[in-house]
């Protein structure tokens, strides 16, 4: 009879080289990660304390109504997939599930929408100007995408899909 030791053995060995793996694959002597509720910000914004304290306070208070929102979005969407796969469908109920879902979906939005401009305040105007700059830098222009960009000679400029020729046929 194997002991429990011997039978979870493997999922533990799995999280030991998890650990390790990412433990190995970070900068060296870059911090470890943080695991506390703030803004994710790109390296180049450095925060002072008073800063900090302020980001950690503002999420950490809208933590529990993100979480509640993201709760009543999961229900209504798992409601509405039960509904899509029972024999016949209830249109009433499927309707209301959805509403409920797209009610969720737009508070939770707008709550995250609200907290990021409660986050954006407590930056100085250079800070945010960092902010700004690093994040138009990696938003993709218009246009931008596999079928625009570098590399994509699939579609010439008129928009007209190009055919790959045909491959050689050897006797």
């Amino acid at each position: 009879m194997p002991t429990i030791i011997s039978r979870r053995f493997p999922y533990w060995l799995a999280i030991a080289l998890l650990a390790v793996s990412l433990h190995a694959s970070a900068a060296p002597g870059a911090a470890p990660p943080a695991f506390v509720a703030g803004p994710r910000l790109p390296p180049g914004i450095e925060l002072s304390d008073a800063q900090q304290d302020q980001l950690f306070d503002l999420h950490h208070a809208q933590a529990p109504r993100l979480r509640q929102l993201q709760r009543e979005a999961d229900a209504a969407l798992r409601e509405l997939r039960a509904l899509g796969e029972a024999e016949s469908l209830d249109a009433t109920r499927a309707r209301a599930a959805a509403e409920r879902h797209g009610r969720a979906l737009a508070a939770l939005l707008l709550a995250r929408t609200e907290l990021d401009a409660r986050s954006r305040a407590v930056l100085s105007p250079a800070q945010r100007q960092t902010l700004e700059a690093e994040r138009a830098e990696a938003r993709p222009g218009p246009g931008a995408g596999p079928a625009h960009g570098p590399g994509a000679d699939h579609c010439p400029p008129d928009g007209a899909p190009r055919h790959a020729p045909a491959p050689e046929r050897r006797p």
